[in-house]
């Protein structure tokens, strides 16, 4: 599920495909439970050098116009591939047709681009989205979590469950 490079080529997946963000609402606290909050939007970029990010050094990133708002750094942003085909017209003709295609893990928010100063600072601001999402790659996530040191520890911990051991106290 995860949308490597190599799938993204693959399955044609690119920009104006959609995306969705599922995120916490921080705007509000709720007082018994916590309730997800989807954000729709389009991959705005892909693209092939890495992008300066405020505070980071150059980042490789993927952006994304997911009405993006504070809150929702860490988020997980799913992007469902248009699948582009042809289908009989009215007259006989062979006419452009688009759908929707299987969705994948695209990366994580990192946190979004701000509107100028002077614009945010004007009441139109509120009417607009704060900027554009930043996301990090899946196949960035899939490295950390593949990385050697905590397969090994996953694997040690699985051995504490498989012989009945709790994995917190061994």
């Amino acid at each position: 599920m995860f949308a490597t490079p190599e799938i993204i080529a693959a399955e044609g997946i690119g920009i104006g495909d959609e995306i969705a963000a599922i995120g916490l609402f921080t705007s509000f606290s709720w007082q018994n439970r916590h309730f997800p909050i989807v954000r729709i939007g389009n991959l705005a970029m892909l693209p092939t050098e890495r992008i300066p990010v405020q505070g980071f050094d150059p980042m490789e990133v993927y952006l994304a116009e997911g009405r993006s708002i504070g809150g929702l750094s860490g988020s997980p942003v799913f992007v469902r591939q248009t699948i582009n085909t042809t289908v009989p017209g009215t007259n006989g003709k062979q006419v452009p047709f688009a759908g929707t295609g299987p969705i994948y893990f695209l990366g994580l928010i990192h946190g979004h681009w701000n509107l100028p100063v002077s614009f945010e600072k004007s009441i139109q601001a509120e009417a607009v989205n704060m900027g554009i999402s930043i996301v990090v790659p899946a196949h960035k996530i899939g490295e950390v979590l593949n990385h050697p040191e905590l397969v090994e520890q996953r694997k040690e911990q699985d051995e504490l469950v498989a012989k009945g051991k709790s994995p917190s106290t061994g």
